[in-house]
């Protein structure tokens, strides 16, 4: 049964990467035809989402570069992750039912939302996108969970030390964790779209709605972003403990990515905006939450061991976290 749900979680995000390749294409072939190049094919697609980008003012969309880093190593990495617990020969950190069902339609829905936002239908694709960070985010607790039961009952038994180096945390949580930061940001990207603008797909310009300017609702979402991050950093260090412990990519990720968004909506003409304030200030934020967290971690950790006797994790103790043993 397990490893039906892995295989088709599988399926599904190669699906999406199917789903990326084709808005790729149309992205490539789009521009030669925009460019008025005599490249054979290039009249094949007419709509596409660099078109999109074009005719919309996003001040907080990231670079093309950026993008063409980020999405690749996001689908690579959870591909990478589902092969990894397909194959395992231990089936000791056998996942739930409900995360595979939740991390299938995290790409699932990530897959419609590339096709949504072609279409322009920005208020269709913010729901979407917000259905796929809480599905992503959701998947991240209960990996972290998992995998601190597992090494709970592990290290008491064979009295050893937790094992950060376990392939599981690199290619499953750390995968995870990032899916969800990504998706964070692009819904404080489709915020910036939904607020701004109308859907305009059958107009040669951008319709406003007229309840906030593109820099505006650009601002909120940068305001979002770091409620979220806000949000995330005081559960991480306070609540959760040693659950998210073996998390180590997602802030300096988180850092750069604020950075980057940043940097590539400065205007040296307009000078500095509150938008750009918000997401060089995020990024300063996260890497000094980063430099601190190890030392905030352990003082929360001992706290949570005096106050709860939880041994440094908050864990839902109305539902045992089951695992199989090895074999």
């Amino acid at each position: 049964m397990s490893r039906a749900l892995v295989f088709t979680t599988l399926m599904t995000t190669i699906g999406c990467l199917f789903a990326f390749g084709v808005y790729s294409v149309k992205s490539f072939f789009w521009k030669i035809r925009h460019q008025e190049a005599t490249f054979p094919g290039a009249g094949i697609f007419y709509g596409s989402p660099a078109q999109v980008t074009e005719k919309y003012e996003n001040h907080i969309y990231p670079a093309p570069w950026a993008i063409s880093i980020i999405w690749p190593v996001v689908l690579f990495w959870n591909i990478s992750a589902m092969v990894y617990m397909l194959f395992q020969k231990s089936l000791s950190l056998q996942l739930p039912p409900r995360l595979y069902v939740a991390w299938a339609g995290a790409w699932l829905l990530t897959t419609v939302w590339t096709f949504l936002f072609d279409a322009e239908s920005h208020i269709a694709t913010l729901l979407v996108v917000l259905t796929v960070v809480i599905l992503s985010g959701s998947c991240l607790r209960t990996a972290c969970k998992i995998f601190y039961a597992y090494e709970k009952n592990r290290t008491k038994s064979t009295e050893s030390k937790t094992d950060m180096n376990h392939p599981f945390l690199f290619l499953v949580v750390e995968s995870l964790a990032f899916l969800t930061m990504w998706s964070v940001v692009a819904f404080a990207i489709s915020i910036a779209y939904a607020l701004a603008y109308k859907n305009s797909l059958h107009s040669s310009e951008a319709i406003l709605t007229g309840l906030l300017t593109p820099e505006e609702s650009a601002t909120m979402g940068a305001i979002f972003i770091l409620l979220v991050f806000t949000i995330w950093w005081t559960l991480d260090i306070a609540y959760w403990g040693m659950a998210t412990q073996s998390i180590r990519f997602l802030y300096p990720a988180f850092c750069l990515v604020m950075l980057s968004l940043g940097i590539s909506n400065y205007s040296t003409q307009q000078g500095m905006s509150l938008n750009n304030a918000l997401c060089f200030g995020t990024s300063v934020i996260s890497l000094v939450a980063m430099l601190s967290r190890k030392k905030a971690k352990d003082i929360c950790i001992k706290r949570l061991n005096k106050k709860d006797d939880n041994d440094g994790c908050h864990l839902d103790k109305k539902k045992e976290i089951s695992y199989s043993k090895d074999k």
